[in-house]
């Protein structure tokens, strides 16, 4: 956003009925919030729509690796 308003970023805002579903990060919603992301994409022409939901479980290097199951 503040290259936005510093005019040092143009977005093409022009093509039309887009929308855009935002999954905000967790750390990010702890730290800032969705509001400087949901801004952005709205400049760029985006209707933008909130998952409301909770951890998505991929912040960590866990999302990374191979899981094992094991069954007993």
């Amino acid at each position: 956003m503040r290259e936005l308003h510093a005019g040092k970023l143009a977005l093409n805002s022009s093509n039309g009925n887009r929308k855009a579903l935002l999954h905000g990060h967790c750390h990010q919603k702890a730290l800032v919030g969705t509001a400087p992301t949901v801004s952005v994409l709205k400049s760029a022409g985006f209707e933008v729509s909130e998952v409301d939901s909770g951890c998505c479980g991929m912040a960590g290097s866990f999302g990374f690796e191979k899981s094992i199951t094991i069954y007993r």
